[in-house]
């Protein structure tokens, strides 16, 4: 018998989750990544509009891992997205200047739509810039 789960990646634009999605997945993430429309954000050129999608395939698990579009003005999406999840891992940008407030607006929004999974926090891009203080 095969168990099926659906994890999220959360967090503002540019965090990462794409990123993430398609060096954990077994296949080719299907994306609905457009170009951004005021133009590349360094090396940044596209932005979710809707999801990424793909899969891992666990010992007879398979995990359905989606990335919620980190924009607000998308946000209807991440409510159809949460659905069912068993949980979210959030990533975020440790060096932006607004980590703290991207932080509690995201933990808030997540369970706000959902209050039941757990949520993890994860800080990429770590050789970039320094930890933040905890």
């Amino acid at each position: 018998m095969i168990n099926y789960h659906k994890l999220l990646f959360a967090g503002p634009f540019g965090a990462g989750k794409t990123t993430a999605i398609r060096a954990i997945s077994n296949s080719a993430p299907i994306s609905t990544g457009t170009p951004i429309s005021t133009g590349p954000e360094g090396e940044k050129t596209t932005t979710t509009v809707a999801m990424d999608y793909s899969f891992i395939n666990m010992e007879g698990t398979t995990v359905h891992v989606y990335g919620m579009p980190g924009q607000d003005r998308l946000a209807f999406m991440r409510g159809i997205l949460m659905e069912g999840a068993i949980g979210a891992i959030l990533l975020l940008d440790a060096a932006q200047p607004s980590l703290n407030d991207d932080l509690q607006s995201w933990l808030k929004s997540l369970a706000a739509l959902s209050p039941g999974p757990p949520i993890v926090i994860g800080l990429p891009k770590p050789n970039l810039h320094p930890p933040p203080s905890l």
